[in-house]
Order: structure tokens, then C-alpha cells, then sequence
């Protein structure tokens, strides 16, 4: 009897020792990841053993451009930081050009972390995060997340597509972050995409410490919500149908961003439920989400489609075989009705984007196979006649609402903005084509009443009510910040520059080149905006913002409050000529001017490191 007392000492003490003290070595290949903030840096191996915790890393990165590993680099478990010991491969605060191969791998060292760490994060300064690196090899990220109720996470029950609802009204968004953690950030990104296209080129929410943030969206009519980032987390797949109206919960599975690691390793294709709701389109989400990474779809922009030989009638034999064609791929997935109907909405919106859109798309095609066209390319000799288009609607019908709600790129907006689309006699899409331009006028403030005179003579007064709504929604924001506006200087074009920059002398001048629809631009401004109040902070560093009038005016005027400078819309003439003397590019471009004046184009200030070291040897000079 006392033998098997002694003998259950000394196993409960191994398992102690094994559970809280030193530990032998242990090694996780390809560990699962929950999130990270960027797409460049892998951890194929965790190593721990009694004196480190080693992390083997490998970037891919473009040929050229140089990395850096900032020396006050940690790993966080359990709460506890455990700061950067050592490197190899790599001396960390140097520059490290990335090879040909555009890979590069190296080994960092920490400190030994107890032996019942679940996972870690790892901080690179404010760099490079990853959250929730497993280091137990058993983690299941493909899981439901914790925190999602029971009755979201439900079979989506079936039946036909829901209709859009097409009225003006107020929806309250409750968004819930699941596996959020505040060192991600506490902004939350969204847009919202109406029936005409985006309502703005993007909006922020903050982050409540326990992953929750509240919408107040005006809607035009059943609208997407796309989230797009929590901080510096992107939220793929993020997608919710809402109607005007209601109040509803939306979950968000922040875990899903990590799925991209588990593609790298061709794992699986990583296409999960990222995003779950309680809203009037519940099930047309689920439906949607179920068949998210199927291929359904014709394929408008792979360089593979039509020959930029057709002529008209070859190009409408072709795209409606298409048509039938991917009808016949649904009609075999065997999918549930509302998944099918919505696949195949979406299919009959490609179907009017290509009866449409010809010449975009077979221009496509060429450049795809030959290089961008050429100013004097002659060779797309298609022609739609009316009766060619005649023989495209009599295959599908354009005039169910539902095509209202159809993804991807058969977009209402680009299928009705083309000029052939005036030969389309659905009502809808005569409609929506007039909707979708009083849209945009009314994003620049450029509604007339005899505009408004026409919206009333359309098919439902819906479109009326939005654009009058959309343009009391602008003017606010107008009000609210059209102080901030400066008027460029009353001087030759190619003397506005100069002008801009003149009283700011004996300063460092920062001037960006950018516009509210650039999505690299707003990634830029992002990243920079916080260093403002940081290592930037400095009455001596002038910043300047140059947009044109590409950008709504008023998209433009609700952006700028939230960057930090002076701000100029110039029209094309002025821009040209800044573009011409310092041989823009493309944007964002920075122009940096010293102390004495002298400016000088600096597009290698894309590079964010680069730019925040530039500008702070530039005031210490």
C-alpha cells in the first residue's frame, strides 16, 4: 500500500514539474495561427525548450525592398512579456535587403516560457503582431469561436431569396469581435455599398476593450456591410446583407485572418464562416457564405475570356453560352434553393455586365495576353445592336428586383453605367441607371432640381427619397468641414506648388499625393496619422495633403477631419502640373521639402519605416 502512495507522489510531481516548471524540448511545425496584421511574416516552427523559446521565421517579401527587426521586438504569454534575447539570420534595428528569391528566413530567440502556454503573440515593436500562435500543435482555429450564440450558429433554413427592400431608413449595427484583443487597436473599418455602389470610400467605429462596437448607418435601400479591419487585423469575408430599419447583431470571427497562413501551406482552401448575424437577411448571409469560394461566375476578368476578334453577334453567342453554361454548373452543385437562387442571381448580373461592357472586357482580355493596349489598338470590332441586346434579355430576366442584391462583379452599378446599357428595355436597369448617376452627383453636391424632377418620374419614389437623403447626409458633412478645405493659390498651374509650400519655410514640409478612392493611399494615411502624435510629433514638420477632384467632394470633406494638416483639392490642370515636375508615379507619392525649400519627389517613402526615419533626420538637420 505505501508503494503506491509513493508511487502516485512521484507521478503527481512530474506532472507538476511537466505543467508549471522546466521542460524538455518541444518543437510545433506550421503552427496555427489566430490573426496577424500583415501577410509577409510566417512562423513554419516553434521550438521551446528549458533556456528559450525560438521562433523560426520566414518572409516573403519583394525582391529589393529591405526588412527590419526592431530590437524591442517580445513574445507575450500568459500575460508576461518576454523580451527579444538574441537573433540569427538577421541583426535586428539594421536594414536587411530581401534576396531574389523574395524569401528570407531567420531564427529569433526569447526567453523559456512555462510549459502549459497554450499560445503566444508576438510583437515586433509596433510592427508585425501575430495573436494566438499555438504552441501546443493541438489548437482547433477552424472551430466555432467562443462567444457566438447557439441559434447563430444554426443550419440556415431555406426557401426562396429574400427581395430587397427598396425604402430610406436608420439600421443599428451591434458588432461583436470574437477573439478580439486590444492590442489589435480600437478602430474598426467599414463601408457600406447601397444599390449604386459604395456610400463612401470607408467609415471607422471604435472598439469598446471587450470587442464591441455600435453602427449607426443611414440606409438607401437593402445595403452590404463589408467590416473590413479591427485595428490592424484584416476581417476577410466579413459580408452582411442589412435592411433599412432594423437593429441586429453581427458576430465577427476575428480567428479567420489566420486561415490565410493555413492557405500558404495548402492546407485546405480556408473558405470558412467568418461572420454570423440575427438580422432580416440572416439566412440569405449564411446562404451566400456557404458557397463563398465556389466557382460560379463567368470568369469576366482572368484574360481568358472571349476573343477581342469578335465581332457582335460571335461575342453575344459566346457570353450566352457562358450564361447557360455556369446555369447548368449551379443546377449540378445540388445547393440548397437559396444559395442556388443567389448563384444564380449573381450569374444573371455577369450576364448584363457582359452584354454591357464589351469593350472593357475584351479589352481586358487583350491586355492580359499582349501587354496594355495601345492608344491606337482597332482590333475589338464589336458592335450591340438592339437587336442583339433583344436576343441577350430574351435568355434572362433584368428585371427581377433581386438583381438588386447579386455580388461579385456583376454589380448593378457597372453593369448600368455603360452607354450600351441604354438599349436594355427592363425597367429596372432604366431605373437603376438613372439612380446610380444621381448617386454620384449627389456625392459631389452637383444634384439639380431638374434631376430631382426626373428621380420623381421613375418607377418607385424610393429613388427620389435616397437621393434627397444622401444629399442632406453630404450637406452635414459639408458643414461640418468645409473650413478645413483651403482654396489653392490664385497663381499659374505650375507655379501653384510653390506657392502651397512658400509661407512653410524654414520648416520641413511633408506633401502627400493622394485621393479618397486610392485604397493604398488610405492604408498610408492609416499608418501614419498616429505618428503625428509620437516620434512626429514636431511644430517644425508642416504636413500638406494634395487630392484632386477625382474625389467626391464630399467623400473628400468626410475624411479629411481625421488626417491631421493642411488640405487642398486642386483640379486637374494644378495636379497635372505637379505630376509632370516631379514625375508622379502614382499614389501615394510624397514630395519632402527641407528647411531652405527645396522639394523633392520621394516615392520610396511608400515605405513606411523609411518615411517616419526620413522625416525625423530631416528636423534634426
Amino acid at each position: 500500500m505505501r508503494k503506491a502512495i509513493l508511487w502516485s507522489a512521484v507521478v503527481s510531481a512530474a506532472v507538476l514539474a511537466a505543467a508549471c516548471g522546466p521542460q524538455r524540448e518541444r518543437i510545433i511545425d506550421n503552427p496555427a495561427i489566430e490573426s496577424s496584421n500583415n501577410y509577409f511574416l510566417q512562423i513554419p516552427q516553434v521550438e521551446m525548450t528549458d533556456s528559450s523559446t525560438i521562433l523560426r521565421c520566414q518572409v516573403n517579401h519583394t525582391p529589393g525592398q529591405w526588412i527590419s527587426i526592431d530590437p524591442g521586438s517580445r513574445i507575450v504569454a500568459n500575460g508576461v512579456e518576454y523580451p527579444l534575447v538574441s537573433a540569427i539570420g538577421i541583426e535586428p534595428g539594421v536594414q536587411t535587403t530581401m534576396p531574389d528569391s523574395a524569401k528570407m528566413a531567420f531564427d529569433l530567440v526569447f526567453g523559456p516560457i512555462p510549459a502549459k502556454t497554450k499560445s503566444i503573440d508576438f510583437m515586433e515593436g509596433d510592427g508585425w503582431k501575430l495573436w494566438g500562435i499555438d504552441v501546443t500543435g493541438m489548437a482547433d482555429y477552424r472551430s466555432k469561436p467562443a462567444g457566438l450564440p447557439k441559434d447563430l450558429g444554426r443550419v440556415a433554413m431555406d426557401g426562396p431569396m429574400p427581395q430587397p427592400i427598396m425604402a430610406v431608413d436608420s439600421t443599428t449595427v451591434n458588432v461583436h469581435l470574437l477573439g478580439y484583443r486590444p492590442s489589435m487597436g480600437d478602430k474598426l473599418e467599414y463601408m457600406v455599398n447601397s444599390y449604386a455602389g459604395p456610400t463612401s470610400d470607408g467609415f471607422e467605429a471604435r472598439v469598446a476593450s471587450d470587442g464591441t462596437a455600435v453602427l449607426h448607418l443611414n440606409l438607401c435601400g437593402t445595403s452590404m456591410l463589408r467590416l473590413r479591419s479591427a485595428g490592424d487585423v484584416s476581417l476577410p469575408r466579413a459580408l452582411v446583407w442589412l435592411a433599412p430599419g432594423e437593429t441586429v447583431d453581427v458576430y465577427v470571427d476575428c480567428r479567420r485572418n489566420g486561415d490565410w497562413f493555413l492557405r500558404a501551406r495548402k492546407e485546405d482552401d480556408g473558405h470558412l464562416p467568418s461572420v454570423w448575424d440575427n438580422g432580416s437577411y440572416a439566412d440569405l448571409n449564411k446562404a451566400i457564405h456557404s458557397i463563398d469560394g465556389k466557382s460560379f461566375g463567368m470568369d469576366m476578368l482572368s484574360g481568358r475570356f472571349g476573343d477581342y476578334h469578335f465581332d457582335g453577334g460571335e461575342y453575344v453567342d459566346y457570353i450566352i453560352g457562358c450564361y447557360r453554361a455556369e446555369l447548368d454548373t449551379i443546377e449540378a452543385a445540388g445547393l440548397p434553393v437559396m444559395a442556388r437562387e443567389a448563384a444564380e442571381m449573381s450569374l444573371r448580373a455577369d450576364l448584363l455586365t457582359a452584354a454591357t461592357n464589351s469593350a472593357f472586357l475584351l479589352g481586358y482580355t487583350y491586355s492580359a495576353r499582349n501587354g496594355w493596349m495601345p492608344p491606337e489598338f482597332d482590333s475589338i470590332n464589336v458592335v450591340i445592336t438592339p437587336e442583339l441586346m433583344a436576343k441577350i434579355e430574351a435568355v434572362a430576366d433584368f428585371n427581377d428586383p433581386r438583381l438588386l442584391m447579386a455580388s461579385g462583379t456583376g454589380s448593378m452599378r457597372m453593369a448600368t453605367r455603360s452607354s450600351d446599357a441604354g438599349m436594355i428595355s427592363a425597367p429596372l436597369v432604366r431605373d437603376m441607371r438613372v439612380y446610380s448617376g444621381m448617386m454620384e452627383k449627389a456625392s459631389d453636391l452637383a444634384v439639380t432640381d431638374a434631376d430631382m424632377d426626373t428621380l420623381r418620374g421613375l418607377s418607385d419614389p424610393f429613388y427620389a427619397k435616397a437621393i434627397e437623403t444622401r444629399v442632406n447626409d453630404m450637406n452635414r458633412v459639408m458643414n461640418a468641414s468645409s473650413a478645413m478645405i483651403l482654396a489653392a493659390p490664385e497663381v499659374a498651374d505650375d507655379k501653384v506648388f510653390d506657392a502651397i509650400v512658400a509661407p512653410h519655410r524654414g520648416k520641413v514640409v511633408m506633401v502627400d499625393l493622394w485621393n479618397t478612392w486610392c485604397g493604398p493611399c488610405q492604408r498610408a494615411l492609416k499608418a501614419n496619422e498616429p505618428e503625428k502624435s509620437g516620434d512626429l510629433s514636431s511644430d517644425d514638420i508642416v504636413w500638406i495633403y494634395l487630392a484632386d477632384e477625382s474625389s467626391p467632394m464630399a467623400t473628400y470633406a468626410s475624411q479629411i477631419p481625421s488626417v491631421k494638416g493642411l488640405h487642398y483639392r486642386l483640379n486637374a490642370d494644378q495636379i497635372g502640373a505637379i505630376r509632370e515636375r516631379f514625375d508622379v508615379d502614382g499614389i501615394p507619392y510624397y514630395i519632402l521639402v527641407d528647411r531652405k525649400g527645396n522639394a523633392t519627389g520621394r516615392p520610396d517613402l511608400r515605405d513606411h519605416g523609411l518615411f517616419k526615419k526620413t522625416l525625423l533626420d530631416a528636423v534634426a538637420e
